[in-house]
């Protein structure tokens, strides 16, 4: 599924709350089409 299939179906945030970095997310729940990841975290993830 495309980022706009997911954003089209409404389910795009489905992922953002269940403790896995999968879809789109950048880190765990944070990125892509969740709420931004919190700089701090992107910083110790590097």
């Amino acid at each position: 599924m495309t980022l706009q299939e997911a954003i089209d179906n409404g389910d795009f945030c489905a992922d953002c709350n269940d403790g896995i970095k999968n879809g789109y997310e950048t880190r765990v729940n944070c990125g892509g089409p969740c709420p931004a990841c919190a700089l701090s975290c992107i910083m110790n993830a590097v």
